[in-house]
């Protein structure tokens, strides 16, 4: 679909930006624009929190103070939605996201046509997850002027939506004024998305001899390049940079998971507990509590989990992984067939597309669900789930062959499925063979 060439020369996004990336928007953008200032109702909520995240952080402190002596004046109020941004990665905490969509609101209300304004927004709603608006901002601002980082927000929102096509056009235009340690990281990521594993690892490395600067920034590019290792089956490796990024940032959540999965990979599930749980204290994403679950579980600990398992359904953070759960351990299957569709309807990508298969499989709807795996098959991303789910597809409609070479693929990569997961593979291995 992409050759190495035409990937090497473009760049690819996900669903963070490095410090970098505000440096050089508030660079470029910073206005200064007098306007009467109005309280409207986003510029309240603007001072409301901002005075309470005060008493938690000397950084808001400052860029509040700053903002409030000088006479609340853009260039200041986007400071401080990009600072809440940062500090959002850093600790995990998704609320400083709203925090930085109620400036880049109240920038917008006091001026309407605010580039600088739009781009805080547009990270905001990819944050979110609400891409079909950070689509429309992104095209607006490319359009408007252009600038690398304008491209860089459209490419990271159009692929999360399973658009390569137009990632790869809108990351061309972003590596001819911007090449460095985010592209390199981009090109990674483009790699991985399209199977070259082995390919993407090589562009990370890049990606972390080239960074510098924040610690944030390092952190999250080690842990990148971790993750790809994990996917590769170099274990060892992916532990080492986890445990690197972990003593860069310390409890830095991302990092976390990464050797939480690691444990379990290596069917250490008693080490994996502690972890998860630090993981989770910081950020409790679907995706940690599920690995949690399977971790109490895999070990034999017989606490219960009704809390936790009840905390991940009701979770109001990524509906993908919530439906894949619930149809991994047959639990509402409705629900998992409404979460996954709804999701549907906000991004096309691989697993997206899998995890609906998967709801349909789950209800019994094996024509849709074979339909929407052979889609996430041909994205070429090379993922385990993908693989065992199109297998039992298969072997449901009595394609044996094409279950079975499934399956292959699936036992190569069964490092990185849940326990729960593996139990599926090895089930079905075992029948094919007997």
């Amino acid at each position: 679909m992409f050759t190495k060439g035409r990937i090497i020369a473009c760049v690819i996004g996900i669903i963070y930006f490095s410090v970098f990336y505000v440096v050089a928007a508030f660079a470029h953008t910073r206005g200064h624009h007098q306007h009467d200032e109005v309280q409207t109702t986003a510029c309240q909520s603007v001072v409301s929190t901002a005075k309470k995240a005060t008493q938690k952080n000397d950084q808001v402190a400052a860029k509040f103070a700053r903002y409030e002596s000088n006479e609340n004046k853009p260039e200041y109020l986007e400071a401080l939605g990009w600072i809440y941004v940062d500090i959002a990665r850093t600790q995990s905490d998704e609320r400083l996201i709203d925090y930085a969509g109620d400036a880049a609101l109240c920038m917008l209300e006091k001026d309407p046509s605010s580039l600088s304004g739009k781009l805080l927004l547009g990270y905001v709603r990819h944050q979110q997850h609400r891409f079909s608006e950070a689509r429309a901002l992104a095209r607006e601002l490319v359009a408007a002027r252009g600038y690398w980082f304008d491209h860089a927000l459209l490419g990271d929102v159009v692929a999360e939506q399973g658009d390569l096509h137009t990632a790869v056009t809108a990351y061309e235009a972003m590596v001819s004024q911007r090449p460095g340690a985010q592209s390199f990281a981009r090109i990674a990521h483009l790699r991985w998305l399209t199977g070259d594993v082995h390919g993407a690892i090589s562009a990370a490395r890049l990606a972390v001899g080239a960074a510098s600067g924040s610690k944030e920034h390092s952190a999250w590019i080690q842990t990148k390049l971790g993750e790809l290792l994990f996917f590769s089956g170099d274990l060892a490796a992916a532990m080492q940079l986890g445990e690197h990024a972990a003593k860069t940032i310390p409890d830095y959540a991302p990092a976390l998971v990464l050797r939480g999965r690691v444990f379990m990979a290596q069917q250490q599930p008693n080490l994996a507990i502690p972890v998860l749980e630090q993981a989770l204290s910081r950020s409790p994403l679907p995706e940690t509590q599920w690995l949690l679950l399977e971790a109490i579980s895999d070990a034999g600990d017989l606490r219960t989990t009704q809390g936790l398992r009840s905390a991940l359904i009701n979770n109001h953070e990524d509906p993908r992984t919530i439906a894949t759960f619930l149809a991994t351990r047959k639990i509402d299957l409705n629900k998992a067939l409404v979460l996954a569709q709804a999701e549907l309807d906000n991004r096309q990508d691989a697993l997206t597309l899998d995890a609906l298969a998967w709801a349909y499989y789950s209800n019994g709807n094996m024509a849709d669900a074979a339909r929407l795996s052979n889609r996430a098959v041909n994205h070429g991303l090379q993922h385990g789930r993908i693989y065992l789910h199109a297998a039992l597809i298969q072997d449901r409609l009595g394609n044996h062959d094409v279950a079975e070479e499934y399956l292959l693929r699936a036992h190569a990569q069964r490092h990185v499925l849940m326990p729960s997961e593996r139990k599926l593979l090895d089930t079905a291995r075992t029948q094919t063979t007997s």
